[in-house]
This record gives C-alpha cells, structure tokens and sequence, in this order.
C-alpha cells in the first residue's frame, strides 16, 4: 500500500513549470525506509525514474523521520511499537503530522508507542496523529480512502492529507465513532472480494487478457453503484439500456440502521443522523427519491426506503402508527403521482423486522390507492428468509382479491440478518431457498401458496412478479417456468428478474440471451440491473448489506469462470 501511495504522489508531483516559469510540485522530496534489503531494492527498481528525489534505505527509520516533514506509517501493525519506541522517535516526530495507514491502531495507541507513559509537555509539541485507510484499489488509482476526523489538524493539514490520498483516488472524513466501520468496507469487504477475483484473473489470464488489463476492468466493475451525482447516475442507465436490459431499478441509498436487542423485540435504537433535524430529514428524502425520479424512464423502477426519511419515519415504524407522518405521507404521495405520471413504477423495500409490519401496512395503503384499473405504480418487498413469509404473501394476496387492486410483489431472500431477529429466520439456507422457490412456483401458477378451506374459492388476483435474486437457480426455475407455462398455454403472471449491478452478471447476461434466442412471439421475462446512487456515506449501509446478502459470491465464482470461458470459447469457434 505505501508503494501505491508514493507512486500516486510521485506522479502528482513530478517537477513542472507554469506560466511564470517557477516549479509547481510542492513536494519535493521522498524518504523510505524499510526493513529489509531486499524490499529497498525492489523499490529502487520500481521507482528508477525518480531516483533523484526519492532516497530508499532499509533499517533507517529514526534518520527518515527526523529528516521528513511528514510521516506515513505504512508499516505491518505488529512492527509498530518496535518502530516508534526506538529512541530518538519521539524528538523526531515532535510538532510533525503524522498519517497512520495500520490497520487496527488508533491514534492513542500510537501515542503511546511514542511517548510511553509520560507524554509531550509544552515545551516539546506533540505529533499531530491521524488514522487513514485506503484499500486495494490504490493500485489503479481508484482507491476509497477513510480518514479520520481529528480536530487538531490545522486548515492546511487537512488540505495536506486530502491531496495525499487524492492522488489513489478519493477521499472521505469520518468522525471517529464512524471510522472503524468504514474501515471495514473500504478495506475488509473488499479484500472479501478479491479472493474469489484472484481465480477469475487467473482465468482471464489463460484465455489471453492481460492480468493488468483484467484488474482494470474487474475492479471498475466492483464500484457497483449507479454513481455520486445526477450526470453519472444517467450515463449509467443509458449504458444498461444499450446492452439489451429492459429496464433499470435505481434507488436512493439513504436509510437508517436500528439495533436490535434479540431478547426484547420492542425496544431498540437509532442511529440518528447528527446533521439535520426531523423535517429537514423527511424534505431531503422527498428530494432525493424526486431526483431519482428525473433519472429513469418509463418501465423502470424508484426503489424507495421509508427509513430514508429519518428519525420521525423510524419512529412512527417503531410505534406501529396506521398511518405515517403527515409530512411522510405527502411525500410519499407525491412520489407515487409523479411515477405513475411518467409510467415508471416504485417497490418500497423489505427493511427490518422492528419496521415491516407497519411497512407492510403503509405499502398495502399505496398499493389500494396507485394500483387501480389494471394499473400498477406500487410493489411491495416480500423477505424469503423469513418463517412467515409464506403467509404474509397469502395475506397480500386475499386482500387484493377482496378489495379489487393490483398486487405487486418483488421477492428478495433477506439482506438483514446481522441486524434482525434471528428466531424469526428460517434455520437453514436451504430452508429459505425451498420457500423462495415455492413462492415463485405459486405465483406464477396462479394459485394461493396456502389452501383455503372453503368450498367457494375466491379468484386469484391481478398480480405482478419481480424475481430479485442473485441465486442461478431459482431465476433458471421461475424464468423456464413461465416460459413453460406461456408456451403450453397455462395462465400465469406477468414476470420481471433483476440482479444488482455488479453482482451475479453472468445470470443476467444468460437471462438476455435466451431472450434473444427464444421462440418469435413468445413474452420473455424483462430482465434489470439494480443500482444505487449518492454519497458514499449515504451508501455506506446498502454496501455492506451487499456483502452481506452475498456470502455465496464465493461459491459463484467457480460458476463465473465457467461462463467466461465458455464464452470465450463461443467467440473463439473452439
């Protein structure tokens, strides 16, 4: 990582005049110490062309420090309190900022390294400590990199930092308390990531494309949201569209995370926003979904989170109100006129099990208003891996059929398991796999997945199926079934798949050929791509629920290599 960071400075900073002649670099000279002879040496090799402003020695960390202005540690943690206990450091490093790129040592503890247990007094100025994590993708320049709030650093300091880690890619500040998780997704999720990546490169590798080549393209492809701003969010979606999607989901990724305490299903807590106020959290949500609105078209989806809306729409979901907020309804309202307007259609998402009986309450609400006269503005989230989730279809279903709307249904297995009630969970994946597919197999067979005993059946309803789902398997099942169904003339429900951006590619790109290739005249299911848009810290959650949800990216992987070779073989007539 340090070799990442110095190869980004080193370009950023190599000697260039501007109008008036004068150097523009405004760092002019690199030292690098490491520990062994060897490491030295391979990074005199690589940096050969700047030899003259960088100085590489091993073993020589007391004489770097005390020669630097600033310092980056980049060395492994377990050789922390060896290298900064070695006397003379705590001179060395007086008054001096000081970036910490360890995993796991916080700037206290680093402290404590350097001055033991006495430390600096007023006449010998303390270092200036601050924590920074980059990730991988620092090789290509397009690293995320944390950096944690400290209150000490000047103006100028701050400036400093933000364009040293610029120069991998971009910069975020956390506050403290936010930090460690952050760590987490910009280092440990993605390194997650990059053992299953490792297998496809070797793969890519021996079909012909060059490793670097391959990296480029796979780690553009792992950035998996739709983008930070309006302008990239829409050449997003154009580029969806062009390669033969139906359509795309695009969801505002704001939202709010509760704890849960397994033992008392009634209490929990918020992790209130520390910037805004009630309303202006639910006017920002109204904007941000509006906004989204302006960035797809007719057929595609808003994906929308009532928790999004903050503290007085987590609140009155806790309580178990009837009715939202009347500022949260008229938001609401108004999102749901202005998608119906431009034909496009909105899912409110499955969230926690604390909020999505009221959720489901609200949704149902939306549902009897928008979705009328064979119509449909509204789905709602139905979360296989839930005991109940059975019944809790059965329920939408005979509610639909007696009050006379359209029920929209996407199906997702469940991406809250960290955070949620483990009891109200099926016990085992293949529980919840047995329950998606049963679901699938029901709607799509137009029958009412429970029996209901009575000797005057009621008619099934108008409904309509989106397959969210990354597992191969079940989107084989529900898209042959509905073929199948089509093909022999059995009636069935109008059926749409979707997978997230990124994720589980090579089933949707197997989804548009069979499209392709499939019977003239015969309706084929639309297939999405699912993507969110805003700031990274806005998506922070929605990331990691990600990850979460696909524990199984790993089994895929051997699935993937698969696909790419036989695909290159196609191409190549073998």
């Amino acid at each position: 990582m340090g070799s990442a960071i110095l190869s980004g400075l080193l370009d950023a900073t190599r000697p260039t005049t501007d109008s008036n002649g004068s150097a523009s670099s405004k760092i002019s000279r690199f030292l690098v110490s490491t520990k062994s002879a060897a490491s030295a040496q391979r990074l005199r090799d690589e940096f050969r062309e700047d030899d003259f402003r960088v100085s590489i020695k091993h073993m020589h960390n007391l004489l770097a420090m005390q020669e630097a202005d600033i310092v980056l540690l980049a060395c492994k943690p377990y050789l922390a309190e060896e290298v900064l206990s070695e006397p003379g450091v705590r001179e060395a490093l007086a008054g001096k900022l000081v970036i910490s790129i360890m995993a796991g040592k916080t700037p206290e503890a680093i402290e404590k390294y350097i001055y033991g247990d006495s430390p600096a007094d007023a006449v010998e100025p303390k270092a200036i400590v601050v924590r920074a994590m980059p990730n991988v993708a620092a090789r290509l320049r397009q690293s995320m990199t944390i950096i944690e709030i400290n209150n000490s650093l000047s103006s100028d300091q701050t400036d400093t930092l933000t364009r040293i880690f610029e120069q991998i890619g971009k910069v975020k500040f956390l506050a403290t308390d936010l930090f460690d998780i952050g760590s987490m997704l910009v280092g440990s999720s993605i390194a997650v990531l990059t053992v299953p990546l490792d297998g496809i490169l070797d793969g890519c590798v021996a079909e012909g494309i060059r490793r670097a080549d391959a990296l480029e393209m796979a780690a553009q492809n792992l950035i998996g949201m739709a983008g930070t701003n309006e302008a990239e969010v829409r050449k997003t979606v154009k580029d969806m569209k062009s390669l033969g999607f139906k359509g795309v989901i695009i969801g505002y990724a704001r939202e709010s995370i509760a704890k849960v305490d397994e033992n008392d299903n009634n209490t929990f807590q918020v992790q209130k926003s520390q910037q805004a106020i009630q309303d202006q959290a639910v006017e920002e949500w109204r904007q941000g979904n509006l906004r989204t609105l302006k960035m797809i078209g007719a057929g595609d989806f808003l994906g929308v989170k009532f928790t999004g809306a903050g503290p007085k729409a987590v609140e009155a979901l806790s309580r178990g109100d009837l009715a939202p907020p009347p500022s949260i309804a008229q938001a609401i309202t108004e999102i749901c006129e202005v998608t119906a307007s431009q034909n496009s259609r909105l899912w409110i998402d499955a969230e926690q099990q604390v909020f999505q009986p009221t959720i489901d309450a609200w949704t149902i609400d939306l549902m009897r208003r928008f979705n009328r006269n064979g119509k449909i503005v509204v789905y709602n989230t139905v979360q296989a891996y839930l005991k109940f989730s059975t019944e809790n279809v059965q329920r939408h279903l005979c509610l639909a059929q007696k009050e006379g709307w359209t029920l929209g249904i996407k199906l997702v297995r469940g991406a809250y398991i960290a955070h949620d009630i483990r009891s109200r969970i099926h016990d085992t994946k293949a529980d919840t796999d047995n329950s998606y597919d049963y679901i699938v197999e029901s709607l799509l067979s137009r029958k009412f997945p429970l029996k209901i005993e009575s000797d005057n059946a009621p008619a099934f309803p108008d409904v309509r199926l989106f397959v969210a789902s990354h597992n191969a398997e079940s989107v084989r099942k529900a898209s042959t079934l509905y073929r199948q169904r089509i093909h022999d003339g059995q009636p069935t429900i109008p059926l749409e798949i979707g997978q997230l951006q990124g994720m589980a590619d090579e089933v949707s790109c197997e989804l548009l050929a069979e499209n392709n290739t499939g019977e003239s005249g015969i309706p084929t299911p639309g297939v999405f791509k699912c993507l969110a848009w805003g700031t990274t810290e806005e998506c922070l959650h929605f990331l990691l629920r990600r990850a979460i949800e696909n524990k199984s990216a790993m089994e895929r992987t051997k699935d993937t290599a698969v696909a790419m070779r036989r695909e290159a073989r196609r191409r190549l007539g073998w």
